[in-house]
Parts: C-alpha cells; sequence; structure tokens
C-alpha cells in the first residue's frame, strides 16, 4: 500500500502543470481553481474584518461639550484655577493620535442632586472613529452621558459628554413667570439685571404686575438642536425657572415663552 502510494505521487510529479485539456495536474479545470481562490479571499477578508478589526482607527472632525460636576465626595474646581487652564486655543493630544483644541470656556452654575455643574467646556478636533462608529479620544468614548477624564498642565479633570455635534445659536426669548419665592420678600423691578453665578448679566426684567406675583423676563438663551435653555436649564409651559438678581435667588413657574427667536 505505501509502495503504491508512494509511486502515484512520483507519477504525479512527472506530470505537467496544465495538461492539454487546460486542468491542473488533469484534475481540477483552471477557471473553477480561480473562482475558488477568488470566493476564499472575499471571505477571508469579510471574516477578518468582522473578528479583526483595525487597530488604526479612521479620524473625523467633530465638536461636542462636556461638563465638570463637583459632588459631595469632592470640591468645585475654582473659578480663577479654571481661568487659567481652560483657555481656548489649548490643546491637547492622544497617545492614538486624536488631537482637541478648546474652542470656548462657558461658565455657569447647574443644581443636580448630590452634585453641582460648574463649568461648560467646548472643544473641537480630531477624534478617532471606531469601527461601529463610535468615537474615541484616548480609549473614551465621546458620546452624551460618557464620563472623559483630561489632563491639563499635570491636572486632571474629570467630566461628562453633554453635547456632539449640535447646532446652536444664542437668542432672547421674553418669559413670563408665576412667581412662588423670592428672598425674604424683595421686590423687582422692572430693569434689574438678571446674573448668572459668576457675575454675568444674563436677561433683565421687562415688567412687574400690580402684586408682583407674575412677572417678564428677556433673557438671553441657548438653543442647542432646537432646544432651548437658560443656564443649561430647559425652558418650557409649567416649568419652574430659577434666576437671580442682586437681591437674591427667585423662583417661578413658566407661564409662557414667546415663540419669535432674536438670534
Amino acid at each position: 500500500m505505501t509502495v503504491r502510494f508512494i509511486r502515484s505521487i512520483f507519477s504525479l510529479s512527472k506530470m505537467a502543470l496544465l495538461d492539454q485539456n487546460g486542468k491542473i495536474f488533469g484534475i481540477v479545470s483552471i477557471i473553477d481553481a480561480t473562482i475558488f481562490l477568488f470566493f476564499l479571499a472575499v471571505i477571508t477578508t469579510v471574516l477578518v474584518y468582522l473578528y479583526a478589526p483595525p487597530l488604526v482607527h479612521q479620524q473625523e472632525e467633530v465638536f461636542f461639550q462636556i461638563y465638570f460636576v463637583s459632588d459631595e465626595y469632592s470640591q468645585p474646581f475654582p473659578y480663577a484655577m479654571v481661568q487659567t487652564i481652560f483657555i481656548p486655543g489649548t490643546e491637547l493630544v492622544s497617545p492614538q493620535g486624536s488631537h482637541l483644541t478648546i474652542t470656548n470656556v462657558t461658565f455657569t452654575s447647574i443644581s443636580l442632586p448630590s452634585s453641582n455643574v460648574n463649568f461648560l467646556v467646548t472643544l473641537n478636533g480630531t477624534l478617532e472613529k471606531g469601527s461601529d462608529g463610535q468615537y474615541l479620544f484616548d480609549g473614551y468614548q465621546i458620546a452624551p452621558g460618557k464620563m472623559i477624564l483630561l489632563e491639563i498642565n499635570h491636572s486632571y479633570f474629570a467630566g461628562t459628554v453633554q453635547r456632539v455635534n449640535y447646532t446652536n445659536y444664542e437668542a432672547v426669548k421674553n418669559v413670563s413667570l408665576q412667581l412662588i419665592s423670592r428672598p425674604n420678600g424683595e421686590p423687582l423691578v422692572a430693569g434689574e439685571s438678571i446674573y448668572n453665578a459668576f457675575g454675568k448679566e444674563e436677561g433683565k426684567v421687562i415688567s412687574i404686575n400690580h402684586d408682583s406675583s407674575k412677572i417678564s423676563l428677556a433673557l438671553s438663551v441657548d438653543v442647542y438642536d432646537d432646544i432651548v435653555v437658560f443656564q443649561e436649564y430647559p425652558l418650557h409651559k409649567n416649568y419652574q425657572l430659577f434666576f437671580t438678581t442682586i437681591h437674591g435667588n427667585y423662583l417661578g413657574y413658566i407661564i409662557n415663552i414667546e415663540e419669535e427667536d432674536t438670534p
């Protein structure tokens, strides 16, 4: 049996690679072999792509906002410290080659359960794009609600992504309120300024009824993808709205919001 097998192999080796009928070793048609190898290559490529995605991701220009939180376990970031670190034009680079540039820093104060949002930072730059379409920076996924850790000037800042590739413009909205609380009964005066937590003027009182229970405010707002926010609070009818004047913090229910924007 072994001798016969060796003789058959020896005989096969003496045969021409292609016979006169165009068959390889007189067994398989060269056309059939070519088609088979083509489909084998396609299937192999698909399997490699699906189960062994490339280590180098493509890059894409992205802009997004992150907000930074201090909770019961940490202290708020001092305003003076943030001013010296988060500067428009500052570049961040990850080992994977992602580049980010700080384009704008928005300081605002927002009350959330067990936390205080101190400021928003807007960044744009080139991010990695994974095989599933997600954006990545230094291994962190850039998507709303995702945490991210940034190292700037040897300081580490943990934040949460707020918005990615959004549309935005500023506008002025006239908002009517049913006032429900005021500091120490302090009355409001038409023309009085409204401030954010860092002392920047962001609106005015434009009218007050006779008993000061209903008021109208002209507020500088941001419109993100058609969602209107004032100091990061969404403005909707019957929602509560906090605002601050030189007298302190006021609270009211929104009665009406004008429809027309004034960018």
